[in-house]
């Protein structure tokens, strides 16, 4: 099944993520958490019969969760996932905000997997 394709990837980069994190790896540690918040959304997309297809639709699946649950924080943590995916082209952030992300785009995926029994941390 899809989901469970999507699960292991997510446990998967996440770990990859956090190696890399420690290693100092920031630019590779930012596109493993990435990834990971991704692989997540996917999961919570296949769940529901949504597209996943496309960076576009990855947002709408989690813009489609905010409309429902009026939880902006939502927006707020896709925003630190995506700038996470940025830095991994601009390798721009340093190791605090890197950091910071990284638990907020952890965060995220919480919330996303919370969201699967309909609620939210």
């Amino acid at each position: 099944m899809a989901t469970e394709r999507y699960e292991a990837l997510h446990a998967m980069y996440l770990g990859d993520g956090e190696r890399l994190l420690a290693d100092g790896d920031l630019p590779q540690a930012s596109e493993k958490i990435w990834g990971a918040v991704a692989q997540m959304i996917k999961v919570v997309a296949a769940t529901r019969g949504l597209r996943h297809s496309s960076h576009r639709a990855l947002h709408e699946v989690v813009n489609t969760i905010y409309q429902e649950t009026e939880d902006e924080e939502f927006m707020t943590l896709l925003s630190s996932a995506n700038r996470l995916h940025v830095n991994f082209y601009e390798n721009d952030l340093d190791s605090e905000t890197v950091t910071t992300l990284v638990g907020e785009a952890i965060r995220l995926a919480s919330k996303l997997r919370s969201s699967l029994s309909g609620g939210t941390p």
